[in-house]
């Protein structure tokens, strides 16, 4: 009998090109596998287009464990999820915007214009686990997911586990970039969820090669003609985060100090389905 031929699927590494000018971006894995340095990387990436301006960060643990304060001012830092700074955010990215498109006839999304006024939203995935029953919270947060291309907005977050994050927003998502996952249930979640129509056993093989070696991660492109076609290569991207990120700051203090938005005292004061028919041979090619 002649030996089965194993099917060979070559996967590339991901290119920040094939972002949309304004995307939404969830992080998931556990702790200790640096998502940091993923966030980081992508921040940068986003800043060095010259499109965005500010970033408002949402995260409890930054006063205890400072990383965000380098790159963004210490007053766009929150350690809680507050719906007046996000209903904030939404007027004046709105305002702006109806500003550039009316009177100056910039297109937010035209990748050509650079426009210096975008904002990077990052939100910790422990917060929307807490907020998850607040409706006005979930709200807001929807608005800024479905709409927030239209007003200047692009939102990263980040997650220990895929079910910290409410199902209602996965829709919203262009890419998912997935750490390694030691539960069979959280890796079978991705594969529903943003699978789109790949082979099971394929997209397991793929995660599972991606994340193989330290700090990689599987990137999971969910928007665009890919997902109707079922084709991993244009669907599912390894990826390795940069260490060494050239220095870089966003802008100035964005949101005026309110009594109703809390913040930590330390940042106040601190100003910085079925087997496919042959075996598989995932390839990550440079």
């Amino acid at each position: 009998m002649a030996a089965i031929q194993s099917e060979i699927v070559n996967i590339n590494k991901f290119n920040f090109a094939k972002l949309p000018l304004l995307p939404n971006i969830a992080v998931i894995g556990k702790r200790a596998l640096d998502k940091a340095s993923l966030v980081h990387d992508l921040m940068h990436k986003l800043h060095d287009t010259h499109h965005y301006y500010s970033s408002i960060v949402f995260d409890p643990f930054e006063a205890a464990d400072p990383f965000f304060t380098s790159f963004v001012p210490a007053s766009n830092i929150f350690n809680e999820l507050d719906a007046n700074v996000l209903e904030e955010v939404i007027k004046t990215q709105k305002a702006k915007a109806d500003i550039l498109k009316h009177a100056i006839g910039i297109n937010l999304i035209n990748r050509e214009t650079p426009v210096n006024f975008n904002t990077v939203v990052v939100i910790s995935g422990s917060l929307l686990h807490k907020n998850i029953e607040n409706v006005r919270v979930n709200t807001l947060l929807r608005e800024l997911l479905s709409q927030g291309s239209e007003f200047g907005i692009s939102v990263i977050i980040t997650a220990r586990h895929l079910s910290h994050i409410n199902p209602a927003f996965y829709e919203f998502f262009d890419w998912v970039f997935a750490f390694e996952s030691s539960s069979d249930l959280e890796k079978q979640k991705l594969f529903e969820f943003f699978g789109g129509n790949l082979d099971a056993a394929l997209f397991r093989e793929v995660l599972e090669e991606s994340t193989s070696v330290s700090r990689k991660c599987l990137g999971i492109r969910c928007t665009g003609s890919c997902l109707a076609t079922g084709n991993a290569q244009t669907q599912l991207y390894w990826y390795s985060p940069e260490v060494n990120i050239p220095k870089f700051v966003f802008g100035k203090k964005y949101i005026l100090p309110t009594k109703n938005v809390p913040r930590k005292a330390a940042l106040i004061k601190s100003e910085k389905s079925s087997a496919p028919a042959s075996p598989l041979v995932v390839k990550l090619l440079a």
